[in-house]
Order: C-alpha cells, then structure tokens, then sequence
C-alpha cells in the first residue's frame, strides 16, 4: 500500500486523540496539519465519546487511514489492547468491531497506534483483516514516538512504501536516540494480515 493508491480522491486519515495525561500529543497534530498542507484530508477527534467515534468510523466516504495518538495497553493475554480515548474511557477493538469492518470495506489500509504497548490491539485489528497496523511493542518514551511518527509520515507522504518508511524511520530513531535509549528502533512493527 503506497499513499499513490489513494490519489483518486484525497488520503483520508481518522486522526483520535484521547485521553494524553503526561504526554505531549499536541506535537502528533501538527505532524498531521503538515500532512493536511500536502493535501490530505484529516477530521480530528478529541477525547470522542464512543457513539462519536462509531459514527465517524461509518463515514460514507470512508477512510484510508485510522491515527490513535494517547495511552493505550495490551491485557496478560496478549490478544486484546486496550486504548483511552478519553481522560476516563477505555475501548478495545472489539468495541468498534462493526463499524470497524464498514471503514475497511469501504477502503481503511492503515492503523497507526501511536501509543504505548500496542500488541493487542494490532491482533485484533488483524482478525478483523486490516491490511496493516503500526503499533509501538512496549511502553515508548514520548519523544521517541513523537520522532518515529514524524520520520514516519514524512517517508510516505513522499510516496516511499510502507515497509519502506517504517525502516527510515527506524534508522533516524535508532540514530538519534542509540545511546539513550538501546533497543528503541524494535518498538515500532509493522503488523500485517497474510490473508489480505
């Protein structure tokens, strides 16, 4: 999936921005507004309630990319995340679970989690055959995920592939943080269905 596949109409991104207690998501935005200066069209939500949310999940329009900037956690099990999108709201995915399948019949490619320990959620984001996910593996500094996001977006807003743009993004992360914060670049994966 390249951001050219989208050029008929506009790439739409569902940008959420939940509950952001101790973390600065105010800088996830702006990488957004750059990329609504190139062209593409983001509706943000701040802190939705579920019903909100739902409704613009079912856009008639449909979506070419679901954003989640906030906290978020995946249970014991593995299988199951969990994300905040507001100060006293949590949801799993199971909870979008039918509007989520209407935004990917209707075009969804992409979910990015930018948000800590995000496993769960991209598993059920696979049974529901998203085509790909980015989630961060493990808690992440919010600096680091802040970086990843921009490096990220700005690779695939000059029509690099996906894999390709995760691996850049990686790299500069890896760069720019090696001696701080070892390991950092294996946070972010990329999580795909082999069915779709």
């Amino acid at each position: 999936f390249k951001p050219s596949d989208c050029r008929k109409s506009a790439v739409r991104i569902l940008a959420v921005f939940g509950n952001n207690d101790g973390i600065n998501i105010s800088f996830d935005r702006q990488v957004l507004d750059r990329l609504a200066e190139r062209g593409a069209e983001i509706t943000p939500l701040n802190k939705p309630k579920k019903a909100e949310l739902l409704e613009c999940l079912r856009d008639e329009q449909g979506w070419h990319i679901f954003f989640f900037a906030g906290h978020s956690s995946t249970l014991p099990d593995g299988q199951i995340g969990e994300f905040e999108i507001g100060d006293s709201e949590k949801i799993s995915i199971d909870d979008l679970k039918n509007a989520m399948k209407i935004a990917i019949a209707k075009g969804l490619q992409l979910a990015i989690f930018n948000s800590c320990d995000g496993l769960g959620i991209a598993n059920q984001l696979a049974k529901l055959y998203l085509p790909q996910s980015i989630v961060m593996r493990e808690v992440v500094a919010d600096e680091a995920a802040q970086k990843f996001l921009q490096d990220f977006l700005t690779a695939f807003a000059n029509n690099q592939s996906l894999y390709r743009s995760v691996r850049e993004a990686r790299r500069k992360l890896e760069d720019a943080k090696n001696k701080e914060l070892p390991g950092i670049i294996w946070l972010p994966v990329i999580c795909q269905n082999p069915a779709v």
